[in-house]
């Protein structure tokens, strides 16, 4: 696994710019603070625990962030992931750089008068003044420490996003050293006429899986895309003896909640099926 950490104080546009990673550099985008906003909605026992803290703007104990990030990680083996919301101070750091390596930490900087304002114009019910403001504060107390700590080994990249979002995340390619080239690892299946699609390997329940996402506004041939994988499924037996399954979603489904039932109704059947 590949690991990068993006960074920058709420309404700093790091989520956006780390999306884009996501769909034209086919990095695994994982936001903490979107998988807990996902728990509250759906009222799962961690949602239940963390709604109290969530809505005065507090963060999430460290105990329920290392479980919650042991258990997506372990998923993630062989992808390139660019996470977004942790750690968020030195204790979890200390946690954080005991068990994973990380590639770079991307600083995403922004006024905060900015920041605000974009955060009051996205609407979110979260997004009062004071919790805007302990928000704020908690970052430039804690969440710089563990920038300067990455600082140290020289594996900070800084872009300035207050500007256009095009050149912001230009200069972030060329600062990662990225093919300007979307989604250069569909170069696993030999092939150039698939620009839009996105193909990640996962393991899931310690079976590999390979995802294959695409964009809903796609003019791609399913059929010969469909052919084009059945392929890479024969290739992969061949030369390891296991029939790999091949999952086709659509682009903008979330790699960090999938569950095995998803997986099992997106698998690509046999044409005999």
């Amino acid at each position: 696994m590949k690991l990068y950490l993006i960074m920058g104080i709420q309404g700093s546009g790091k989520s956006t710019l780390a999306k884009r990673l996501q769909k034209e550099h086919t990095f695994i985008h994982i936001s903490t603070g979107d998988v807990l906003r996902r728990h509250i909605d759906q009222e799962t026992p961690l949602g239940l625990e963390y709604q109290k803290a969530y809505e005065k703007g507090i963060m999430a104990s460290d105990e329920i962030m290392y479980g919650m990030l042991d258990d997506i990680l372990d998923g993630y083996i062989d992808e390139t992931i660019v996470l977004d919301g942790f750690p968020r101070n030195i204790e979890q750091l200390e946690w954080f750089a005991s068990k994973y390596s990380v590639e770079k930490c991307i600083h995403v900087e922004v006024p905060k008068s900015v920041a605000q304002d974009r955060m009051i114009q996205r609407g979110r019910a979260d997004d009062n003044p004071e919790a805007i403001l302990t928000r704020f504060e908690s970052f430039e107390s804690k969440t710089m420490q563990v920038i300067n700590f990455y600082e140290e080994y020289k594996k900070v990249v800084r872009v300035n996003n207050n500007r256009s979002i095009d050149s912001a995340f230009k200069d972030l390619t060329e600062a990662l050293g990225l093919s300007t080239r979307k989604n250069t690892r569909l170069n696993e299946i030999d092939t150039e006429q698939w620009d839009d699609v996105q193909i990640h390997k996962l393991n899931i329940c310690k079976n590999d899986v390979l995802i294959v996402r695409i964009p809903s506004d796609s003019s791609i041939q399913r059929g010969e895309l469909e052919k084009t994988l059945r392929n890479l499924q024969a290739v992969i037996n061949k030369n390891t003896g296991v029939v790999i399954p091949i999952c086709m979603l659509p682009g903008e489904a979330d790699l960090s909640v999938l569950s095995i039932e998803q997986i099992e109704k997106a698998e690509l059947k046999k044409k005999d099926d």
